[in-house]
């Protein structure tokens, strides 16, 4: 059981097993943060971390606005 303790839980990654270091990599942690936000699965999104990845990540255009918009009167 102490393995999976390695691995992030999170229903949206039903499909994929993702450890929590692989966070360290600037592409995991992209697509992390994309798959979670199209997901909605808001849970330990960091507001440091939207504020660098977002320009890049591969979400829709109107979410993209609507954090950006967050972003800036947060």
């Amino acid at each position: 059981m102490k393995q999976a303790k390695k691995y992030i839980k999170s229903s949206s990654f039903w499909d994929y097993k993702i450890e929590k270091r692989a966070l360290k990599n600037e592409k995991v942690k992209k697509f992390w943060l994309a798959r979670k936000i199209n997901m909605a699965d808001w849970q330990g999104i960091k507001k440091k971390d939207l504020e660098k990845y977002l320009p890049e990540l591969d979400i829709r255009p109107e979410m993209k606005n609507l954090l950006t918009l967050f972003l800036e009167h947060a």
